[in-house]
């Protein structure tokens, strides 16, 4: 995972890849993956539409924000935001090695002067928050602003042969010396690939049932074809 401040594991991810509850969710791309480029590196834009308005749950001194139909972020030390799990089928045999970020709306001010919350060291184990009823030691405020360079975080899969890309996108930006939340409801993100070593690699099968497989999971399974 990468990201400008490095958020720890949340401790509700800890499924299968098929399983986990960070899978993509609509509203997500709102066009399909075109990748340009050559053999050792290749780029796409992935643009990333959220629908809905946050919620703000005002928590003793500070809030938390949740977003209808998205997942939420919850882990020791972080802020409670919305979070969009993507995956994404990538060229064969490449893996990302960088994104960029831009906000392709002028976003909504969600929350002015009032500090974002970071998650205590005691949650649920499934990461919900609202398994939470004990909001006692929800008093620490976040202290990091989050802007565009914090709104993806990317990890790589190789699933029965293929190369896949996991990105988590987050709409909220934050700044902590105003203390004001911003929501973006359109996000596009710039994704660069590089050649895999042959140590990260493996082998294609010709099997339907891997393709199949693999189709469910990504969000451009066109590029199956």
């Amino acid at each position: 995972n990468h990201r400008a401040r490095k958020r720890r594991l949340c401790v509700c991810r800890l499924e299968p890849l098929e399983e986990r509850c960070l899978m993509s969710v609509a509203p997500g791309l709102d066009r399909e993956v075109a990748w340009t480029g050559n053999a050792q590196t290749q780029r796409a834009a992935l643009d990333y539409v959220f629908a809905g308005t946050p919620t703000v749950q005002r928590v003793n001194r500070g809030v938390l924000v949740t977003l209808a139909g998205e997942s939420t972020w919850v882990s020791s030390g972080d802020p409670v935001v919305p979070v969009h799990g993507s995956t994404i089928l990538l060229p064969q045999g490449m893996q990302i090695t960088s994104v960029a970020v831009s906000y392709l709306d002028r976003g909504i001010v969600i929350g002015a002067g009032t500090a974002l919350l970071a998650a205590p060291a005691a949650i649920p184990m499934d990461g919900s928050a609202a398994q939470i009823t004990d909001w006692s030691s929800w008093t620490t405020a976040f202290s990091d602003s989050l802007g565009p360079q914090n709104a993806v975080e990317y990890s790589n899969e190789t699933i029965a042969g293929y190369s896949l890309g996991i990105l988590r996108v987050f709409p909220v930006e934050y700044d902590a010396v105003s203390r004001t939340l911003t929501y973006h409801s359109r996000i596009s993100v710039t994704v660069t690939t590089t050649a895999a070593g042959r140590e990260d690699t493996a082998p294609l099968r010709n099997s339907a049932a891997d393709r199949q497989r693999v189709a469910a999971m990504v969000e451009n399974p066109a590029a199956l074809a």
